[in-house]
């Protein structure tokens, strides 16, 4: 097997976007020889304290971590393993777009977890073009 020349990220959140923009990243990374990797990002909510009722109650990475394998598999199936993993803490638009400047090509879905139904681009989407070192291809699921 030859050895990978490029690198495609992709957005991970496991919403049903995400799992189209995993689809159309694993695709292309297979047509130009590119590793793909997969981005998801965690943080505590601000009102965690508030709401959850204490510091030890909910292990954010872990809860990353099991949404990325999940969307993952559903994705690619047993294909998951030639797939590397970034789990990151911090908002979404910031890592995904700080990732960018070690890749050629960042793939995000049109709207993930928390849009606004009827937006076309949602603001993590957004950020990510606007503010990306890389080219970026935003797949778009389609209507229920």
């Amino acid at each position: 097997m030859s050895e990978r020349t490029g690198r495609i990220l992709v957005g991970v959140d496991g919403s049903p976007a995400s799992i189209d923009a995993i689809k159309w990243a694993a695709q292309q990374a297979e047509l130009t020889g590119s590793a793909l990797i997969a981005v998801t990002s965690w943080s505590i909510p601000a009102s965690y304290g508030v709401a959850f009722g204490g510091e030890d109650a909910v292990d954010w990475r872990a809860n990353a971590e099991q949404a990325q394998t999940e969307a993952l598999t559903e994705a690619l199936g047993e294909n998951v393993g030639n797939v590397e993993r970034v789990i990151e803490q911090g908002h979404p638009s910031y890592v995904l777009t700080e990732a960018t400047n070690s890749a050629d090509l960042i793939v995000v879905g049109s709207r993930g977890h928390g849009g606004f139904a009827g937006l076309v681009l949602g603001s993590v989407s957004q950020h990510v073009v606007s503010h990306s070192a890389c080219p970026v291809v935003v797949t778009r699921h389609p209507k229920e």
